[in-house]
């Protein structure tokens, strides 16, 4: 995978500093689709801003990876979050603990979505997630335990 990296970087020329952690979507996918362990690698994804990143982020990150044993992509708000608040810490900084704490892929949501209500980020991410074509299961958090409240 880096080795397409590489080549993308190249051909875009850009910046080497960021290019380690960010890449529009569309490349990321590109990527995973031409792997050849694509056919039996499975894929959860989480949506987040993680702004901050703290512990909660960090268990929901481990117990997905321990109880699904597959990658987990992470798509997520970039400088801008829910109702156009701006983050308090940058994207590359929130990339890197979500990449160092389990996360495997970090996408970023796109602004129109991220800056949205709630309903409108949650539809942006799941379409944005459903255009990559690589995602098999959305997981989430949530501070109830009750699933039969979030059902409702």
């Amino acid at each position: 995978m880096k080795d397409v990296v590489a080549k993308l970087n190249k051909k875009k020329k850009v910046n080497r500093a960021k290019s380690d952690y960010v890449l529009n979507y569309r490349d990321k996918c590109a990527i995973i689709k031409k792997t050849k362990r694509r056919a039996t690698m499975k894929i959860t994804a989480l949506i987040a801003e993680f702004n901050p990143f703290h512990n909660g982020h960090k268990y929901l990150l481990e117990t997905v990876k321990s109880k699904t044993n597959e990658c987990v992509a992470v798509i997520m708000s970039g400088a801008f979050i829910q109702r156009g608040g701006i983050a308090i810490t940058d994207k590359l900084t929130r990339t890197r603990f979500a990449l160092n704490n389990g996360a495997d892929l970090v996408i970023e949501l796109p602004v129109p979505f991220s800056h949205n209500t709630a309903q409108r980020f949650a539809m942006g991410a799941v379409g944005t997630l459903k255009g990559c074509g690589i995602i098999d299961t959305i997981a989430f958090g949530s501070e109830c335990a009750d699933i039969t409240k979030l059902k409702t």
